[in-house]
């Protein structure tokens, strides 16, 4: 079954390269595109039953194919079934879940955790974390410039950084100038239907969870259309994404076949542009989603072993905190930057306890990475040789 899954998702993967330049609504007619849904649905929903069975705490959402829900006492997560079994903690969702109450930017918004942090038990090394919100605009409704310009307030745990939207950019020094030379913004506009907010948070002044440490963070903005629509979903990927919205629907169709492609695509661009640029690290963050979203667990859990058993991870997170440290020195938050030096001496520890496992044998991460991507790479390769879909 998950051989036939692996074959299906490649499936899609050819489908999205032979129809890329078409439109939409073209796409979504089409007999293969329809066909590849209907089973992608079927397969994950059974897939998803199975994750939960194996997994105490997760419930397959009856509404949304392939999503698994878990609820603790004080919140709610909704994970792409393949991801659940490598999702962080229950003490890190607690963190990332409380630190994205802090940065949401609309109460009827759908906010995400994105990129590598959804996969910590897998690589449980990161630099900062990464939020995708939709924001849903109505008429009738306060502009959201005014909500966005309010998250841009110091609070409790929260130091506003950087604000991007459109083409404009805003630091603390000229944030003052938001409201008055704020450009439109349009979902339907490539140029103006994004925005990023980026922040130092730290928990410890609002809670005594179990949590993450203090870290960047940043929060991708897609401005949307009443019914979901936007230009802006073209640089986001609902395959990477955990909602923490309980009462809002996913804003994506995990069973979307022409999504999923297009996802692939995405990640294997990326994978094979990292490696050939030299940067290992990043490649094996890609290459895990991508190993995966694929259903080929043998490279997920070669690339997590590696992961975990070599210093590479630990030193660039290491090397992130310091640079932490320094911008939060420069804003005259001494106590956080303390903490921080608290946690590099984990991180320091954590080293050692490696170094007794290797019992000095010679690391070479670049290689076995290489290597390791470079097999998974050709395996798709070999097994999508053949595969053609029709250009609808």
């Amino acid at each position: 079954m998950e051989h036939e899954l692996a074959d299906e998702i490649l499936r899609c993967w050819r489908f999205f390269q032979q129809n890329e330049t078409q439109s939409l609504e073209k796409i979504h007619s089409a007999f293969t595109y329809q066909s590849l849904k209907d089973d992608l649905s079927e397969k994950f929903i059974l897939f998803a039953k199975m994750v939960a069975t194996k997994y105490d705490g997760w419930i397959p959402d009856s509404g949304s194919p392939g999503y698994l829900v878990k609820r603790s006492s004080s919140n709610f997560v909704r994970f792409p079934y393949y991801l659940a079994t490598i999702a962080p903690r229950q003490s890190e969702i607690d963190a990332i879940w409380a630190i994205s109450r802090l940065i949401k930017t609309d109460n009827a918004s759908a906010i995400c955790l994105s990129g590598s942090t959804v996969s910590l038990s897998a690589i449980p090394n990161f630099a900062d974390i990464d939020f995708c919100e939709y924001v849903y605009l109505h008429e009738g409704e306060e502009d959201i410039r005014i909500k966005v310009n309010a998250k841009t307030e110091h609070s409790a745990g929260r130091y506003f950084r950087k604000l991007k939207v459109g083409r404009k950019k805003y630091f603390p020094e000229n944030i003052s100038n938001m409201l008055l030379d704020l450009e439109p913004i349009l979902p339907n506009s490539d140029d103006f239907s994004t925005g990023m907010i980026d922040y130092i948070v730290d928990l410890e002044p609002n809670s005594d969870i179990q949590k993450i440490r203090v870290c960047d963070v940043s929060n991708k903005m897609i401005y949307c259309n009443p019914d979901g629509t936007s230009s802006g979903r073209k640089q986001t990927f609902a395959h990477q994404e955990v909602v923490l919205d309980e009462l809002i629907e996913p804003p994506s169709n995990l069973a979307d076949p022409f999504e999923l492609g297009r996802y692939v695509n995405f990640l294997i661009d990326q994978t094979e542009g990292y490696l050939e640029s030299g940067n290992p690290q990043k490649a094996c963050k890609r290459a895990l989603s991508l190993s995966r979203v694929c259903h080929l667990s043998k490279f997920s859990d070669e690339i997590s072993n590696l992961a975990k058993s070599n210093f590479s991870f630990i030193d660039s997170e290491i090397k992130a905190i310091k640079e932490l440290i320094g911008a939060l020195l420069e804003s005259n938050e001494e106590n956080a930057a303390e903490r921080l030096k608290v946690s590099i001496e984990l991180l320091k520890v954590e080293k050692s306890r490696i170094k007794v496992l290797l019992r000095g044998k010679t690391q070479n991460f670049e290689s076995d990475a290489n290597t390791i991507i470079s097999n998974l790479l050709e395996h798709i390769r070999t097994r999508s040789r053949g595969q053609v879909e029709s250009v609808v």
